[in-house]
């Protein structure tokens, strides 16, 4: 039902919003499409997937996640990781994530943002990522 929703306060076919979530099987699971349960009534985990997928069913060309993988368990991380890389073939994702781990994984691109500010942009590399633990060791607020 939520689903349905949704996708209408967009002003997309609710059969297609559907249809689109049942496709990003294994992400989602069964019971959240088919259960009898208010969201409110979710596990934390369960509700983030219904925030990703609500977002991924209205197929926009750029997709905006905050904290995607936050209470999620390691398996729905990792199908979430795998759906990410095959929505980026034709999408502009822009993750944002305290989680560096995640972000090695998946991203292309690396901005780092501190207090609004743009400090550094680059494709993903390990040393992108040493330059980030580093400016994190060196920041004010650790001194």
């Amino acid at each position: 039902e939520y689903f349905r929703f949704y996708a209408e306060l967009y002003n997309r076919d609710p059969n297609d919003a559907i249809l689109a979530v049942e496709n990003l099987a294994p992400f989602i699971n069964d019971s959240l499409l088919h259960g009898q349960k208010y969201i409110r009534e979710l596990s934390l985990g369960n509700k983030q997937r219904v925030g990703v997928a609500s977002t991924l069913i209205l197929d926009s060309k750029v997709i905006v996640l905050d904290e995607p993988f936050a209470n999620l368990d390691p398996i729905s991380q990792i199908n979430l990781k795998r759906l990410i890389a095959e929505l980026r073939e034709d999408k502009i994702i822009l993750v944002s994530s305290h989680n560096l781990f995640h972000l090695q994984e998946i991203a292309t691109h690396i901005l780092l943002i501190d207090d609004g500010k743009l400090i550094q942009m680059e494709e993903n590399s390990p040393a992108m990522f040493s330059e980030i633990d580093q400016f994190f060791q060196l920041h004010p607020a650790n001194l």
